[in-house]
């Protein structure tokens, strides 16, 4: 005689058993991957935390390379080992039933839109992160999002988990295998449009020269312009250190040269100074008032970014000169500069 199954756990993972169960022949032809889309996104995982890695700059890219490493390792566990595959696929198929019951037909649109969002939100950190506060208002839609989802669906997991198991007959296995995957495919885009977000950034923007320079360079004893070396980086551009150097009793106010930067850049081009052209749409909201030196200060210091300032994320080889301009106790702007090199 059979031995009868009862309802529950063991007559739930029976059943699941019963489904993989390769056919006559297919124990011959072992598969290695067992999934060749999780592989794919894995692979594309992969080199993206690579470039992060390579190219890393604040906490920010550690939290990012972090969350790469977790998928990295989930992705290789699915796509090589048949149990973990089995598992997900599970999951997800028993996910995906409970969606269905509780949205229906707007299950694809409901889970479809919600993924969407979270796609902008995370291609807005990559192309656009000087837009701090647009980021953050979609950060807190998503968390509050998710916040809702996951109340709303907590306990139609475990009455679905529920029902399954007391009636195993409802599972069906050509749908687990074929459409329970399709987070793979999400993961996959994902990390296709952060690659891709990444590479076209790092291709590199120029600004190209406007006209020729009119400014005039002022000597001044009691306040002095120095440049430290210009800093690299793949997605910034150059970022220059300067600072003011002032004696005690004059007082000047530095001035905003247009938003996202107290200072100009400029180009030697055949023996004269050009201007360079800025892209307004990457401007940064700033303060723009003047920054006041007083009697008693003796130093400023800024900083010099090359994106935010507008003026692109590259550089060719030449001599360069930032431009600040400081306004002395009568009323006259002095322009100071402070001369670089780009190798």
């Amino acid at each position: 005689m059979s031995r009868g199954c009862s309802p529950g756990v063991t007559c739930y993972n029976e059943a699941i058993k019963l489904q993989a169960k390769p056919e006559k022949g297919e124990h011959m032809k072992k598969k290695y991957v067992k999934s060749w889309s999780t592989l794919a996104a894995t692979v594309l995982c992969i080199i993206w935390v690579l470039f992060m890695c390579a190219n890393m700059e604040d906490f920010l890219d550690l939290i990012w390379i972090i969350f790469g490493v977790y998928l990295t390792g989930k992705g290789l566990m699915v796509s090589f080992s048949q149990k973990a595959y089995e598992r997900d696929c599970a999951q997800q198929a028993q996910r995906r039933r409970a969606y269905r019951r509780v949205f229906g037909r707007w299950e694809p649109i409901v889970i479809g839109g919600i993924s969407l969002l979270l796609l902008l939100t995370v291609l807005l950190a990559v192309l656009a992160p000087q837009h701090i506060w647009l980021f953050c208002l979609m950060l807190f839609v998503n968390v509050a999002l998710a916040i809702w989802l996951n109340r709303k669906m907590y306990r139609e997991f475990e009455k679905q988990k529920q029902l399954e198991e007391e009636h195993p007959e409802l599972i069906n296995a050509e749908e687990q295998g074929k459409k329970a995957h399709h987070r793979t495919w999400l993961i996959l885009l994902v990390c296709f449009c952060l690659l891709g977000a990444q590479m076209w950034e790092s291709s590199g923007v120029y600004p190209p020269v406007a006209q020729p320079s009119e400014i005039e360079e002022a000597q001044l004893e009691d306040l002095q312009l120095a440049v430290d070396e210009p800093h690299y980086s793949l997605r910034k551009g150059y970022t220059l250190r300067w600072s003011l150097g002032k004696r005690l009793g004059s007082t000047y106010k530095i001035k905003h040269q247009g938003p996202g930067s107290e200072a100009l850049l400029e180009r030697m081009v055949d023996g004269q100074w050009m201007q360079l052209a800025r892209d307004r749409s990457s401007f940064e909201k700033t303060d723009e008032s003047p920054i006041v030196l007083d009697a008693q200060t003796t130093r400023m210091d800024g900083t010099f970014s090359q994106k935010y300032a507008g003026y692109g994320t590259r550089l060719k080889a030449g001599c360069y000169r930032l431009v600040v301009c400081a306004e002395d106790e009568s009323g006259s702007e002095r322009m100071l500069t402070g001369v670089f090199v780009v190798d």
